[in-house]
């Protein structure tokens, strides 16, 4: 299956998808040629539907550009990316969606502003309290991931120093 990867970095702008390059590469020359869209959203404080509306058009431009696409890709994403696959996925028909991987994903945007990740990245990017945008809330877009049956593998290191790996327990 084709594959939609999301890069990290906290939801910052200072932060873009050069880390993940290696990665895509070497996943697109894996089994024959594996299409691979390493997508680069905007990043705007406390705007958070920039992203999510690049991350729509990013699933509408694979369709239309994998060749041989037949309906359905996987969404992956590290750490912020984890989390913008999984609210990704949750908006997507469920036909289209072959499963999600979140690699030390943000999966408890309320935890994270406790904790003040990154110096208040989720307060950065949410513009508010993440209890005030349930529509972003990755645990409640798991709930209907599940609903779904939507498949959802998360890897998390439970060395990880940025984020925690309680974020991704449940």
């Amino acid at each position: 299956l084709p594959l939609l990867l999301l890069h990290g970095g906290f939801w910052r702008p200072q932060y873009d998808r050069m880390h993940l390059r290696s990665l895509a590469a070497h996943i697109s020359g894996a089994d024959g040629g594996r299409c691979v869209a390493l997508v680069e959203y905007r990043r705007v404080p406390g705007l958070p539907q920039a992203a999510s509306s690049d991350l729509l058009s990013a699933a509408t431009h694979l369709q239309t550009h994998c060749q041989g696409f037949q309906g359905r890709f996987i969404v992956a994403g590290h750490s912020a990316g984890g989390h913008l696959a999984i609210w990704l996925a949750a908006h997507l028909p469920a036909a289209s969606v072959g499963g999600v991987l979140a690699l030390a994903p943000v999966l408890d945007l309320q935890l994270a502003e406790r904790l003040r990740l990154d110096d208040d990245a989720v307060a950065a990017f949410l513009g508010g309290r993440a209890v005030d945008m349930p529509e972003m809330n990755p645990r409640l877009m798991a709930a209907v991931l599940r609903e779904r049956k939507v498949r959802v593998d998360v890897l998390h290191g439970d060395r990880d120093l940025r984020v925690p790996v309680e974020m991704s327990r449940e």
